[in-house]
């Protein structure tokens, strides 16, 4: 008997492969909604302490227009990088792909990122130029 002369890959690993790609797709998706919610709050830090630099120390300041915007970025990447994260992580789980469940794990950890380094840069610029934060 002779050999076929082209094997067709079969319907289950061509899906298997689809659902594969996906997940990949997915991680890199969180991956991105994180950096640009980090580059976004890092932009905003940085008006921040421009409009900041010239204030006298002590001056009480409630800048309610900056948080906002910085809450949310960080929310969307909390909630859409995370949610991407969960989303290819189960698929990866169902896979049984080890490297993709890590990726997504890492991924959801990198979600949370610009929430921590909001806080920490929103208290870093108000020491450094010894402002007060009003409730």
């Amino acid at each position: 008997m002779d050999a076929p002369s082209e094997i067709k890959p079969t319907k289950k690993r061509v899906l298997a492969w689809i659902w594969i790609s996906i997940s990949y797709l997915v991680i890199m998706c969180s991956f991105a909604i994180a950096i640009s919610a980090f580059l976004g709050i890092r932009s905003t830090l940085h008006q921040f302490d421009m409009d900041a630099a010239p204030l006298a120390p002590g001056t009480p300041i409630r800048p309610m227009g900056m948080e906002m915007g910085i809450g949310l970025a960080w929310t969307f990447s909390l909630l859409v990088g995370g949610a991407c994260a969960l989303f290819s992580g189960i698929i990866s789980l169902i896979q049984r792909r080890k490297l993709q469940v890590i990726l997504a794990i890492v991924a959801g950890i990198a979600a949370s990122v610009p929430m921590f380094y909001s806080m920490w840069g929103i208290r870093h610029i108000v020491e450094l130029h010894h402002l007060v934060m009003e409730p």
